[in-house]
């Protein structure tokens, strides 16, 4: 993640490229104020959706042939990173 240290006036200033900044490149923002460091302008981590809700935007947005290989080939290469869960009894 990116960092940028701006002051207070200079964020105000430009705070909507700063909120446009923070959600499409993951930039953090450090605000500071007579050069101490007051608060810290953070992307929202991505929104996590239940199976269910994903079935209903998929049925409400069917995809195209191609959007599903796509679709098959990302699903099948992550699926090669998971790890087997954790046996808590152990």
């Amino acid at each position: 993640m990116n960092e940028k240290t701006l002051t207070v006036d200079e964020a105000a200033r430009s705070l909507a490229e700063c909120v446009t900044r923070a959600q499409h490149e993951n930039m953090v923002f450090i605000l500071v104020k007579n050069g101490v460091p007051v608060a810290r302008l953070v992307p929202e981590p991505g929104k996590r959706c239940t199976a269910a809700e994903l079935a209903e935007a998929l049925h409400d947005n069917p995809l195209s042939p191609d959007e599903a290989r796509a679709w098959r080939e990302d699903i099948r290469k992550s699926r090669e990173n998971l790890l087997p869960p954790e046996d808590s009894w152990r």
